[in-house]
C-alpha cells in the first residue's frame, strides 16, 4: 500500500537540536500547528508472496533480503505511478 499526500499535509520546515536533547526526544520537527489541504491517494498493490519456508539461517536471511528489495522495489513503482498521475501538488 502506498500513500501520496500525507507529506504535504504536515510539511516540516526544520528541527531544533537543542529543544530534542532537553526533551530526550530523538528530534524535534517544527511544522505548522493545522495540516493544510491536501489531496491523499491511497494506491494497494499486488500482493507480495513470501519465500516458502526456508530451513537454514542463510537461506532465511538470504529470502528476507529478497523480499525486502520485491517490496521495496513494488513500492517505489506504486509511488512513482501515482506521483506521475497527480496534476499538481495539491489538487
Amino acid at each position: 500500500m502506498a500513500v501520496v499526500g500525507a507529506e504535504e499535509a504536515v510539511p516540516g520546515f526544520g528541527e531544533i537540536p537543542f529543544l530534542a536533547g532537553l526533551l530526550d526526544l530523538p528530534r524535534f520537527p517544527v511544522a505548522p500547528l493545522f495540516p493544510f489541504p491536501a489531496k491523499w491517494t491511497v494506491t494497494i498493490g499486488e500482493p507480495i508472496p513470501a519465500p516458502v519456508g526456508p530451513e537454514t539461517r542463510a537461506q532465511r536471511a538470504d529470502a528476507t533480503g529478497g523480499l525486502c528489495a520485491r517490496t521495496r522495489a513494488a513500492l517505489q513503482d506504486l509511488l512513482d505511478r501515482e506521483l506521475g498521475r497527480r496534476d499538481n501538488l495539491f489538487w
